[in-house]
């Protein structure tokens, strides 16, 4: 015969045991302090510390505005480095992130998942005696001299994904007799799978752009050991004017105008000695104008389309394949000396 609801047996909860909850009390103890020190104690210490050694070595007002340490996922946050006077920072970034994999403990290399650089910021300056600016932001202790070892090996080191975005570069040469200057303002670098380890490849893609026209794509393959590299390179309007004080130092030739296309296949290996080919080379300049420096027009050109062409820095060796030219005019005078 069922038993009413009255008489049912109540099955009452066994009490916890003393040194079970001791356990979980130590256990959350551990866990409460790690995450205290991980948030908040060792980030504070690691901020002050870094300030110090940049105030101690820098040559120009430098500061780490914060820096954040998850102690769960092993993910390190700096924030807001500017090294410089402010508002005329040499170098600088809004952030930089890296996240690091537990692993690196027993693959016996240091493995990085993610490094991210978020609108980093540099100034390229060379004055008039060739000096660059960032070779004097530091001034670093003499080394001490060594007797000559062995080559050791590199540091152990794999990193999945590095990402560089909204990137800014300027750059200034003073050396030649026409100062030099321009500026990329949108500049991304991805690169996967980069590592240290012998035969190893990393997938690589650049793009910069400024305002001045000319828009820089890099698309290819690179290792670390032995350093080499194969890809495809493309340059997209690029105004001459930017960079031709370079070749009227070398050649009285004034430029009027020109603006270049240009994109090549590549291979490059330092393994023993510097081989560099290029392989289906294709340039085009639309228009081009040359002036003497008495400003008489030498060339005038609508359009130069050089393709097929492959280099071979080793060799010393250049093909041309097929050079076409669009009206093409040229001026020609004896001078008084008969040149």
């Amino acid at each position: 015969m069922p038993y009413s609801k009255g008489f049912q047996k109540r099955e009452t909860p066994l009490p916890m045991s003393r040194g079970l909850k001791r356990t979980l009390g130590s256990l959350l103890a551990v866990i409460a302090l790690y995450s205290l020190l991980g948030f908040f104690i060792l980030p504070g210490v690691a901020l002050r510390i870094a300030n110090q050694q940049l105030a101690n070595y820098a040559t120009v007002p430098t500061k780490l505005e914060r820096l954040e340490f998850n102690p769960f996922t092993l993910g390190l946050t700096l924030w807001g480095l500017n090294i410089g006077t402010p508002g005329k920072e040499q170098v600088a970034f809004e952030k930089l992130y890296a996240n690091l994999q537990i692993n690196s403990l027993w693959t016996r290399a240091l493995h990085l998942q993610r490094v991210e650089l978020i609108k980093p910021r540099t100034e390229l300056l060379f004055d008039k005696q060739g000096k660059l600016n960032l070779a004097q932001l530091f001034k670093l202790p003499a080394s001490e001299p060594t007797q000559d070892e062995p080559a050791s090996k590199p540091f152990p080191l794999r990193i999945d994904e590095i990402k560089l975005a909204g990137g800014y570069v300027h750059f200034q040469d003073l050396r030649p007799s026409q100062p030099i200057e321009f500026l990329y303002d949108a500049l991304d670098f991805e690169l996967k799978n980069l590592s240290t380890l012998p035969e190893d490849n990393a997938d690589m893609t650049l793009v910069a752009a400024g305002p001045d026209g000319g828009q820089i794509d890099w698309v290819g393959r690179i290792s670390l050991i032995p350093i080499a590299s194969e890809g495809t390179l493309k340059v997209t309007d690029s105004k001459m004017k930017l960079w031709w004080p370079y070749v009227r130092d070398a050649l009285p030739l004034a430029l009027e105008d020109g603006v270049l296309n240009f994109s090549t296949a590549y291979t490059l290996n330092l393994s023993k000695e510097t081989e560099l080919k290029l392989t289906n080379v294709s340039a085009s300049v639309a228009p081009f104008a040359l002036n003497a420096p008495d400003g008489r027009p030498l060339v005038r050109l609508q359009r130069l389309d050089v393709s097929e062409t492959s280099v071979d820095l080793a060799k010393q060796l250049v093909t041309v394949g097929k050079v076409r030219s669009q009206k093409l005019e040229t001026w020609a005078a004896r001078e008084a000396d008969g040149q």
